[in-house]
């Protein structure tokens, strides 16, 4: 984390003439971010451009976290005082003008790497930081597989999520969310703890589980008249590659941003299928549904207990009331006799509590 103007990052590179660098950075600056020196050639890192022999866009991300490919030749220089560094913070004493914000990872070869090699390393940080890559880029593992293509998934391409792992690449994430969607959404194997290195769940090897949405709005809103079902049109596709191994189930936590009516007699349930779901969950008869309880930190949480390697499914949430029913027995032609009866409630996926009296 850098904050102030005292604080210099300086990654020394030696006197390269070739060097693909990949930094996972975000910024609270507006304008300069870093520099990369090599003699008297300059290349400025800023929030919006790559000003260099190639020409990098972002978009404006609100001081979101980005993945940052430079692959460039250096012309060596004599008179190169900095011996080849990545500096990141300033040239400028002034504060205003150095670089404010966290780096996460740096990655730097003395090579310039070739296509599907950058591929593989773009998919290992998009993986681990949960910042998805373009719409259309295929996701490669350590080896050079596709494990995810966008082509295969129509209508699902939106913020891309994955869990993995991958011991080449030292990939091992066990939850994620995305920093770009504007839905929170948290899923996690078998728990969702506050770090990552926290989640001592174990995945098998070379498998991930990815989720992608179809960009649907995430504003809850009723489908029927007088319903008090609210839904959103937001729609999640969910897949497995690999065998994810064994485990209590999956773990989701979703925070609200909206304010919902009746909190305490109405709650968020996950509702979910093998099939296509249709915007309005309320249409989906065969659907499951599982409910979420609100925890401590004003999250909903709850634990899918599906069999990892039959977790391909879509999925979407909607705000529902919580089941409460009261059964009024005639205490007329009620007998001592009658002490067994049979309670059947269909379509809930919870546990149900009976008291009698």
């Amino acid at each position: 984390k850098l904050e102030g103007n005292k604080n210099d990052l300086n990654i020394p590179i030696g006197n390269l003439n070739k060097i693909s660098l990949f930094i996972v950075f975000n910024s609270e600056n507006k304008e300069e971010i870093a520099t990369i020196h090599s003699g008297n050639k300059e290349i400025v890192i800023t929030d919006s451009t790559v000003n260099s022999r190639n020409k990098y866009a972002y978009t404006n991300t609100d001081r979101k976290p980005k993945i940052l490919t430079y692959v460039e030749n250096i012309k060596k220089s004599n008179k190169l005082d900095t011996n080849g560094v990545f500096r990141i913070n300033r040239k400028k004493i002034d504060v205003n003008e150095t670089f404010q914000g966290g780096v996460a990872e740096i990655i730097v070869y003395d090579k310039l790497l070739n296509k599907n090699q950058i591929n593989k390393i773009e998919s290992y940080l998009s993986i681990k930081y949960g910042i998805s890559l373009p719409l259309t880029s295929d996701y490669y593992n350590s080896l050079g597989e596709i494990i995810w293509n966008p082509l295969q998934h129509e209508g699902f391409e939106y913020h891309l999520t994955s869990i993995g792992k991958d011991k080449i690449s030292n990939l091992n994430q066990l939850q994620s969310r995305n920093a770009y969607s504007d839905f929170d959404l948290t899923i996690g194997l078998n728990q969702i703890t506050t770090h990552n290195d926290e989640n001592k769940s174990n995945i098998l090897n070379n498998s991930y589980l990815f989720w992608a949405d179809n960009n649907g709005s995430t504003i809850y809103k009723s489908k029927e008249p007088n319903s008090e079902i609210l839904s959103i049109d937001r729609i999640w596709q969910m897949e497995h590659k690999g065998n994810l191994g064994l485990g209590g189930g999956i773990e989701c936590k979703v925070k609200l941003k909206d304010s919902l009516p009746n909190p305490i007699n109405n709650t968020l349930w996950l509702v979910y299928s093998n099939t296509k779901l249709v915007n309005g969950s309320s249409v989906n008869k065969g659907a499951n549904m599982l409910k979420l309880k609100l925890d401590d930190n004003n999250s909903y949480t709850g634990i899918l207990n599906e069999k990892f390697n039959t977790c391909d499914f879509y999925f979407t949430f909607i705000w529902s009331p919580k089941i409460n029913m009261e059964l009024y027995p005639d205490a007329e032609n009620c007998s001592k006799r009658l002490t067994n009866a049979m309670l059947e409630i269909r379509d809930i996926n919870e546990d149900i509590s009976i008291d009698l009296n």
